[in-house]
């Protein structure tokens, strides 16, 4: 079997003010010090383990072992986790109905530190946070057992189907489209695709990557822009991508300068367009 890649770090933040919080003053209030120290051990095998971890009686076995103190019973820690999911340190709508130890400000934490991870496998059903826009998260649904999680769940074949949906959806050969965000996947192909039926498809990665950053920055980050953008450059038959005429969606914005230098730049913004390409190599 392959092995598996990884999917947990190796450290994490820690806020300095951690055992000031009133969540952990109320928990070592109810069970002494050794209630904040569960805590970080259990922030401890977490993040070990990714960004959530499976609890029942086994897990709470093995984790009293790894904490070596006497006198710390598994009762006292079931009582530990319970106190900090009713107090919300840990989310209560995923541990009652999965028994996932997690949170938002974990899962935050998580994916930041995952950025340069080559693939990073989450299941929806624990999602807390946004992740639409990291392209290394490849999002699964849960259909094993849940008392298989964090044992031999492997998926890895799981995510080469994700990988292929996206080469299929944009047939391109020998170009890397990681860098695509998931929001502008369909501007972006319908733009390709436009650009090819016009025999004028992109021949290096380097235009590629410059085409879609223009379009990113002519949208301000919006796909909904970017679509309306491309929309226009197919209806009018342009080369190239420009900003919209009427961004305000009611009737054309008055031109501030007159209609002939208006028109002028236009031409001078598409003969820009076809010399960069030029130089480019993509004509």
């Amino acid at each position: 079997m392959a092995r598996k890649g990884k999917v947990g770090i190796d450290y994490f933040p820690f806020d300095t003010d951690f055992f000031g919080n009133d969540k952990i003053q109320l928990i070592e209030g109810e069970f002494g010090m050794s209630g904040g120290y569960i805590a970080v051990r259990l922030l401890c095998k977490i993040y070990k383990e990714g960004y959530f971890y499976k609890w029942g009686a086994d897990e709470c076995l093995i984790f009293k072992k790894s904490l070596g103190i006497e006198g710390v019973s598994t009762s006292l820690i079931n009582e530990v986790v319970n106190g900090l999911v009713r107090r919300g340190f840990f989310d209560k709508t995923v541990f009652t109905q999965f028994g996932i130890l997690t949170s938002r400000g974990i899962q935050n934490r998580y994916f930041e530190a995952v950025r340069r991870y080559k693939s990073v496998p989450v299941f929806r059903e624990f999602l807390l946070v946004d992740v639409s826009k990291m392209i290394n998260v490849y999002i699964l649904a849960l259909n094993v057992d849940i008392n298989s999680l964090n044992v031999d769940i492997n998926p890895q074949i799981e995510i080469e189907k994700e990988k292929e949906k996206k080469k299929e959806k944009f047939k391109k050969e020998n170009f890397d489209f990681s860098f695509l965000e998931n929001d502008f996947e369909k501007p972006f192909s319908d733009w390709l695709e436009y650009k090819k039926g016009r025999r004028e498809t992109y021949k290096t990665q380097k235009s590629i990557e410059m085409c879609y950053e223009k379009l990113k920055k002519l949208s301000g980050g919006s796909p909904e822009i970017a679509m309306e953008i491309v929309k226009q450059s197919m209806a009018a038959n342009y080369m190239g991508l420009f900003a919209l005429k009427n961004h305000s969606g009611g009737a054309a914005a008055t031109p501030a300068v007159p209609a002939k230098k208006s028109t002028l730049d236009h031409v001078s913004g598409v003969l820009g367009d076809v010399l960069t390409d030029y130089r480019n190599g993509d004509y």
